[in-house]
């Protein structure tokens, strides 16, 4: 915990090794600052409402290939504690994002808006990016039938994404499984972006190229 932002840092080549690192906020900031692509996912325990926001959340980040996991709501948190104002690294990004520099993307996002937004965190104004609707139109799903991530995953990626800690306690300590867990769903999402094939403003294929060396 480095004063106000309690981050994690997960790297896909790493996995073993994952966990709090000395030099994380440091590299977060950095990220944060000149990213060209970030994915987000967040993650809240079942029984806190839309406007207790949320507990955790994770941005992959392109360039880098590292994800970093940022708890936004107090550990031990009462029930009508308002939400934890997220560190100005996160507000500078999103601020960024509003701009135009930062591609913002994510998979069904209706719900992480909504929460969102009770940290002052605004998805709609950075134009982030749905990835749900793209991944259910290729799969070829009748319509109002949307894919999940999981299946995403499997069907774009050829991987099974592990689901079991997403109804788990996100308040208290949180184990190696639950960040693995929270991590690969944002890198998840921006593998997919990857392969939705979008070009960046400088004719890039963006996380296309940089997701080949994990496969």
């Amino acid at each position: 915990n480095h004063g106000a932002t309690s981050a994690v840092c997960w790297r896909p080549s790493l996995d073993a090794k994952s966990g709090f690192c000395d030099h994380g906020v440091v590299r977060l900031r950095q990220r944060c600052a000149t990213c060209r692509v970030v994915a987000l996912d967040s993650e809240w325990t079942w029984h806190r409402t839309a406007n207790n926001g949320v507990a955790l959340l994770q941005l992959g980040f392109w360039p880098g290939g590292d994800v970093f996991c940022i708890r936004l709501r107090r550990p031990g948190a009462n029930r009508g504690e308002l939400p934890q104002r997220p560190p100005k690294s996160i507000r500078v990004l999103f601020e960024r994002a509003a701009r135009g520099e930062v591609a913002v993307v994510g998979f069904a996002l209706h719900e992480d808006r909504r929460r969102l937004a009770e940290h002052g965190l605004q998805l709609q104004r950075s134009g982030a990016m749905d990835l749900q609707p793209w991944c259910s139109n290729r799969a070829q799903r009748e319509l109002g039938m949307q894919i999940s991530l999981k299946d995403a995953a499997f069907k774009f990626l050829g991987e099974d994404l592990d689901k079991g800690p997403r109804m788990s306690d996100w308040e208290g300590p949180l184990t190696h499984a639950q960040l693995r867990y929270a991590a690969l769903d944002a890198w998840t999402a921006l593998r997919l972006f990857g392969r939705r094939g979008s070009q960046t403003k400088n004719g890039d294929t963006g996380p296309v190229a940089e997701d080949q060396q994990h496969q």
